[in-house]
């Protein structure tokens, strides 16, 4: 008699195993089904059916021969992912702007437009809004819904992925938002909602030079302060969605009151907001009268979007202000490794790419552990991408899995 939960198990075990071959093939490129087979821990039986199926389906096509094979005997023809199979529309909701992006599965951009987050909006109406221009943007490039995989969102603040409702955005809202079901009903396509930091986590998971690694720590340093965590290459999630929020460990007893709701909070003393106040209140002829010069300029303004500017005039009390800034992460940061010795360190942000900060950052950590590894710390390579590889990686992360 068979059991009556057999098939389900069956069918978990087949997406287990169409998963597994498609996160490698993503991971590692054009493959034999043999070394598919070798490498999951498969009959090659088992992965000449799954890959069948797969390329059935347009998901999977066929590259040609191994070149090492091109001799007699049996040859080995690869299998790739078919990155024109579908598109994938990615969206990424900023205190400040929303942006759209259409890409193919590899993450080549076919087009994008931005939009202002409007704050002062119902959620339903900004988000409405959202699905609007989304389906212009569509419309635009020639790309039907049909042919979207997945709409893949990233938000600030805490995200429950599971249901696709962020939690609490903080800046952008403070109340829970079904983003899941209202873009669904609104564009008619399946969507993925994720924290942005996790997402851009995923992205590295997936696309970055860091893909081969199974536990990573991703550091974002700009107007927000924030943190992934990955292990065995799945983000960690944590009680109520809020693991490894770096930017609400409190470093300050009693400090700053921070948009969480604690006090003291990292993001209250680092962020590029937290700087500028800090310079505001520092605000001298002594020591930094290139600041002041520039500001007698009517069309200079000292804000957080400004801070490359401000720091690049050279200062010495802007530079020792973001020297303060930089040691603070940097203990930080060391602290965490210790705890959890992830496989590399992953830091990008708008505070860590002006020119100077991130080698001073390395430098800082190095003093406080001297046996640091060479390379173990590492500039993200999302650059400008990072407007839409995150949403990108999570859609994809979505259907492997």
């Amino acid at each position: 008699m068979k059991h009556k939960f057999e098939g389900i198990n069956q069918e978990n075990v087949k997406q287990s195993n169409r998963s597994a071959i498609l996160k490698l093939l993503c991971s590692e490129g054009a493959m034999s089904r043999k070394d598919i087979a070798q490498i999951i821990g498969l009959t090659p039986a088992a992965v000449t059916l799954i890959c069948s199926e797969l390329m059935e389906e347009g998901v999977l096509v066929e590259k040609g021969e191994a070149e090492q094979e091109k001799r007699a005997g049996r040859r080995k023809i690869l299998v790739d992912i078919n990155y024109g199979f579908k598109k994938v529309l990615c969206i990424r909701i900023e205190v400040g702007e929303t942006y759209l992006t259409l890409t193919d599965l590899a993450g080549n951009k076919l087009s994008e437009k931005s939009i202002l987050t409007d704050r002062a909006a119902r959620p339903e109406a900004f988000l409405e809004n959202v699905a609007t221009s989304s389906k212009n943007m569509m419309w635009e490039a020639g790309v039907a819904k049909e042919d979207i995989l997945a709409g893949g969102v990233s938000v600030t603040g805490i995200v429950d992925r599971k249901k696709g409702i962020s939690k609490n955005s903080f800046q952008i809202w403070d109340e829970p938002v079904d983003v899941k079901s209202i873009l669904e009903e609104k564009l008619g396509v399946d969507i993925v909602v994720e924290n942005n930091v996790k997402a851009c986590a995923y992205s590295e998971l997936i696309y970055g030079d860091s893909r081969s690694k199974n536990n990573l720590m991703f550091v974002k340093w700009g107007p927000g302060v924030g943190s992934a965590i990955t292990i065995d290459h799945h983000v960690y999630q944590g009680r109520d969605f809020r693991g490894a929020e770096i930017g609400h460990y409190i470093v300050e007893k009693n400090g700053i009151p921070c948009r969480c709701g604690k006090r003291g909070c990292l993001e209250t003393v680092i962020s590029s907001h937290a700087f500028v106040d800090e310079i505001k209140r520092n605000l001298n002829p002594k020591d930094m009268p290139k600041l002041i010069q520039w500001l007698e300029d009517d069309s200079h303004e000292l804000n957080a979007n400004s801070i490359v500017e401000v720091i690049g005039l050279g200062d010495e009390g802007v530079r020792r202000i973001m020297d303060e800034k930089i040691d603070r992460l940097a203990r930080t940061v060391e602290n965490i490794i210790s705890v959890l010795n992830p496989d590399n360190i992953i830091v990008y942000g708008t505070v860590v790419e002006v020119p100077g900060i991130f080698e001073r950052f390395i430098q800082c950590c190095q003093a406080y552990d001297p046996d640091l590894p060479e390379g173990y710390i590492k500039l993200s390579g999302l650059g400008d991408r990072i407007t839409y590889r995150g949403p990108l990686a999570v859609a994809m992360d979505d259907y492997f899995v």
